[in-house]
């Protein structure tokens, strides 16, 4: 159950990095306009992402969160390598372009385009590249559903106690008191 909803967690960690993915490709389309305003509204939208950019520096340091250290703990060496390579690519992509974006003005955009769409394909090979190490790992959490045969019933008689009821007599009768409802001294 705790591997389910930890893999739940991370899928929907997936989708806000995905989100923010969009949200920065939305805006450097802004930036590659000959229009000065859109070019304005651009870079401003950028640096507005600045809580995201610290999501993605928190989701590369999987080592040092429980729900990551679970993806780590299911996946093969060459997924854990292979994972910990790209989270050590993207916080190197995520500097470079938090840097130009620093220094950016509204006539030189260039390069944060660049340094932007490089983190975007980044971002998105990385979601893509987990969420299948993370489709698997679901698959072996969920419980089997072998069926067990059903065995025929043994034909014993059956001994009366007085006034005991048979399960039809019960059935029948309506609801007696809720467990909840009855007294329970040691409550």
């Amino acid at each position: 159950m705790a591997l389910r909803a930890r893999v739940e967690y991370l899928r929907r960690e997936h989708k806000g990095l995905l989100k923010l993915v969009e949200r920065m490709e939305a805006a450097l389309a802004l930036a590659s306009q000959e229009d000065i305003a859109k070019r304005e509204d651009s870079l401003a939208r950028l640096r507005a992402l600045e809580a995201g950019f610290h999501g993605i520096a928190e989701h590369c340091h999987a080592e040092e969160r429980i729900v990551e250290s679970t993806y780590h703990a299911h996946a093969s060496k060459k997924e854990r390598v292979k994972n910990d390579e790209q989270h050590r690519q993207i916080l190197q992509k995520l500097g470079a372009f938090r840097d130009e974006l620093q220094f950016a003005t509204v006539d030189r955009l260039h390069d944060v385009c660049v340094s932007g769409n490089d983190l975007a394909g980044m971002l998105r090979t990385h979601v893509t590249d987990e969420s299948k190490v993370l489709d698997r790992i679901a698959r072996k959490a969920q419980p089997s559903r072998k069926r067990k045969p059903i065995r025929a019933a043994k034909q014993t008689s059956r001994v009366t106690l007085p006034g005991a009821r048979s399960a039809r007599e019960r059935a029948h009768a309506g609801p007696g008191i809720s467990y909840l409802m009855e007294d329970h001294p040691e409550l």
